[in-house]
């Protein structure tokens, strides 16, 4: 009977490991989950603060508009 008590305590003290093996796992996939929201979300701001390429050949004509306009009043003085 003695043996049986042993087996038996060895066996929690290994279902007792798997399981807080199981919740350390747990607790690092939820944050890799974590971790991948906030680099998406990161990413994405950076996105949002680059201009779009319409934007940018938008500037380049009003630039383009105000070079013409400064070369005209250079020529009327």
């Amino acid at each position: 009977m003695n043996n049986y008590n042993k087996e038996s305590t060895q066996f929690l003290s290994a279902s007792e490991l798997a399981l807080l093996a199981a919740a350390v796992t747990t607790i690092g996939d939820g944050l890799a989950v974590i971790a991948a929201a906030l680099a998406l979300q990161e990413e994405s701001q950076q996105q949002e603060q680059q201009p779009a390429p319409t934007d940018l050949k938008k500037m380049q004509k009003q630039i383009d508009a105000l070079s013409y306009e400064i070369k005209q009043l250079k020529r009327q003085r």
